[in-house]
């Protein structure tokens, strides 16, 4: 006997109901997360180090410095396809890159330290438009991936 689409479901064992399956992530996933998460901890050090005293704007500068690193550390846990992570994948090379920089720069310079402060700002604003990018391409891919 066949129900009408129209009837409310039927109560179903729990053995009849499939177990719902998240989107298989990329193997590459793993070793991005661990990347941002060792990045952020090794910058964090890093400045640590370079300070003489714990104060309320070390605190404040430690949590800067970590933010753009967690928010890609973040991306990585909720993107399932490889466009997201590719464009994860380059974000966290540049957010590197400038962080080595911006800390390279400290000694050299009276005002150096000032990239401590402004440069975790725009690594922020990178990182943030790069995960609007990710998570559109992202979404795309399923999308499409959805059709198929």
């Amino acid at each position: 006997m066949q129900q009408s689409p129209y009837a409310p479901p039927r109560e179903a064992a729990p053995s009849d109901v499939p177990r719902q399956q998240r989107w298989a992530r990329p193997p590459a996933v793993r070793v991005l997360s661990a990347t941002s998460l060792v990045a952020a901890a090794l910058f964090v050090l890093w400045a640590i180090q370079l300070a003489s005293g714990l104060s309320i704007f070390l605190v404040v500068i430690l949590g800067l410095i970590a933010s753009p690193y967690l928010v890609l550390w973040l991306a990585c846990r909720s993107l399932t396809g490889w466009s997201g992570m590719i464009l994860v994948a380059m974000a966290l090379v540049g957010c590197i890159w400038a962080g080595i920089a911006a800390f390279d720069a400290v000694d050299e310079d009276a005002q150096g330290g000032l990239n401590l402060v402004f440069v975790p700002i725009f690594q922020l604003g990178g990182v943030l438009v790069s995960m609007c990018l990710a998570v559109a391409l992202d979404w795309l891919e399923r999308r499409v991936r959805g059709a198929l």
